[in-house]
């Protein structure tokens, strides 16, 4: 219904994403609130010129943020709530507390810290018709009773974490060593582990000997274990292109140089690279996940961006594919008579990239032996890869680390559903929980009880 753009995160071009967002067919009806605490004229007008429907700048309250919110939808015509009865909001049985005087929210008693911007938004859902507000709802919810809650993969896991750690606690003296539990942000940006590394984790902390993790699968039959003996991801590395070139007419395309033209033609030799240079044998996948330029229908633009995906299985394989995206895209520019001085500006991104994950055979072999004595043979499945998704997980075992590394899945969907079930960034993605949960934390004890035995 409603998109809020806080231009006060990092890393984060607010006015471009607006921008694209504004000239992308799917999202340029959905309203825009840009928040921002710098509330600069200039960053005002650029955003409204971009297509915002509203710029909400400091100072605001949390008040006065809900109410801009509620106005833009309902000039857009898609909500039309009444207002909260109570500024004081108490939901999920009493769990959840929004107190929009004071300016609180607490779970369970504790307080958390928001941004203004997320506590204005997450005070707006509470008020609206159909928010889960109970224990019962939220259990249908898991269940697609209703779609208010969405179960996602992170919370099978961080519940699953913390059933490893009591249950391995409850069994004090089956196990000798230490455990070192860790909860590791920006997952599906891939860059978590590498910053956990980077400020200090194996020298703060215990370096293990071992280090366990897994993932839940929304294509697998809830309560299974799969545990590869080998490479369990791929690589994944972030590309930008930035594709120029000589804008003019569109009614005299030979007065300037046609960005769209080069940027097609550059999608298309990128798919060459993995055809054509790397052996069938090898996996490797170029995908143009995002392409946009030109702003009118008569006028041949200056720019063109591609966003690219770039995975493989292999540190030469990857090595050679980003090395040809540079050779191809300057060679596509230069055939199509792009100036020297407009060539484009390929960039790798320096945080999402990761190496490939890949299990060390011998601890792998030893918890399939734990979880198949632990569980039974018929819950360790063997299942084949289905494409190149990535695990930042890999930097935690990197080869330099002297660290052995297990990663598996975990099965959420019921029989009937797996053949049907929708993929982990799908809106319709969800999952049983508590096999899930109860799968992932019995596997995880047994791993860890088997890597951890009591000295005799």
């Amino acid at each position: 219904d409603l998109i809020v753009l806080d231009l006060m995160l990092p890393d984060l071009d607010g006015l471009e994403v607006c921008r694209k967002l504004k000239q992308g067919e799917d999202t340029r009806s959905i309203p825009i609130v840009m928040v921002s605490a710098k509330g600069e004229e200039s960053d005002v007008v650029a955003g409204i010129e971009l297509g915002a429907d509203d710029y909400v700048t400091k100072p605001f309250s949390p008040r006065v943020l809900m109410a801009r919110l509620r106005n833009v939808l309902r000039r857009a015509g898609v909500a039309n709530d009444p207002p909260p009865t109570t500024d004081r909001m108490i939901l999920l049985d009493g769990k959840l507390v929004v107190d929009l005087d004071r300016h609180e929210v607490s779970v369970a008693g504790k307080k958390i810290e928001l941004t203004l911007t997320e506590f204005g938004i997450l005070h707006y859902l509470a008020s609206r018709p159909g928010f889960v507000r109970t224990r019962d709802q939220i259990i249908g919810s898991v269940h697609g009773k209703n779609t208010v809650l969405s179960s996602r993969t992170v919370d099978v896991h961080i519940t699953a974490l913390v059933g490893s750690a009591r249950q391995m606690m409850e069994r004090r003296d089956q196990w000798s060593g230490t455990l070192v539990l860790i909860v590791q942000p920006a997952e599906e940006r891939i860059f978590g582990a590498r910053e956990m590394l980077e400020d200090g984790l194996y020298e703060r902390f215990p370096r293990p000997d071992y280090a366990l993790a897994f993932h839940v699968a929304s294509g697998q039959l809830a309560g299974t274990i799969s545990v590869p003996l080998d490479v369990v991801s791929s690589s994944s590395d972030s590309v930008d292109i930035q594709v120029r070139g000589v804008g003019t007419h569109g009614a005299y395309p030979h007065m300037g140089v046609d960005p769209v033209l080069v940027a097609a033609q550059i999608v298309v030799s990128l798919q060459a690279i993995v055809s054509r240079e790397v052996s069938p044998l090898e996996g490797a996948v170029i995908t143009v996940g995002s392409i946009h330029g030109g702003t009118k229908h008569n006028i041949i633009g200056e720019r063109v961006d591609l966003q690219l995906t770039v995975r493989s299985d292999s540190p030469e394989v990857r090595e050679h594919l980003l090395d040809a995206i540079d050779r191809v895209a300057e060679g596509t520019a230069r055939a199509l008579g792009v100036p020297d001085d407009r060539l484009p500006i390929v960039t790798r991104s320096a945080t999402e990239t990761t190496p490939a994950t890949i299990n060390d055979p011998e601890t792998a072999q030893r918890v399939r032996d734990a979880i198949t004595a632990g569980m039974g043979a018929d819950r360790l499945r063997d299942e084949p890869r289905t494409g190149m998704g990535a695990e930042d997980f890999a930097y935690f075992v990197a080869p330099g680390n002297g660290v052995r590394g297990v990663y598996f899945d975990v099965g959420g969907t019921l029989p009937e559903e797996v053949d049907t079930a929708a993929g982990h960034h799908s809106p319709e993605f969800r999952v049983e929980a508590e096999p899930a949960v109860t799968a992932g934390v019995e596997a995880m004890v047994l791993s860890a009880l088997a890597l951890m035995p009591r000295s005799e």
